[in-house]
C-alpha cells in the first residue's frame, strides 16, 4: 500500500496462510489501522493472496522480482 509497483521487489504467495493472516487481523479489530486493512483485504478476498516487500539494504537496483526474502543473506 502506498508503493509503486515497480519498487516492488519481492512478492510471496502467503495463500496457504490467508485464513491465520485474516484471524490474527481480526484479534486487533478495535484498533483503527487493524481495522482498516482487515476491511480492504476481506473485499478483496483471497483470489491471489500475496505479499510485497521492497528490499532497502542493499538497496535493490532493479531487474527481475525476488521470490525469496533471504535471498542472498549471509549468515553471520
Amino acid at each position: 500500500m502506498g508503493v509503486d509497483d515497480d519498487d516492488v521487489t519481492t512478492v510471496v504467495d502467503i495463500s496457504g496462510f490467508w485464513d491465520q493472516k485474516l484471524r490474527a487481523l481480526a484479534a486487533h479489530a478495535s484498533q483503527s489501522d487493524a481495522q482498516a486493512l482487515l476491511g480492504m483485504l476481506s473485499l478483496t478476498g483471497s483470489e491471489n493472496p500475496v505479499e510485497e516487500y521492497v528490499r532497502a539494504d542493499p538497496p535493490w537496483t532493479g531487474g527481475e522480482q525476488e521470490n525469496d526474502l533471504f535471498q542472498g543473506v549471509e549468515g553471520g
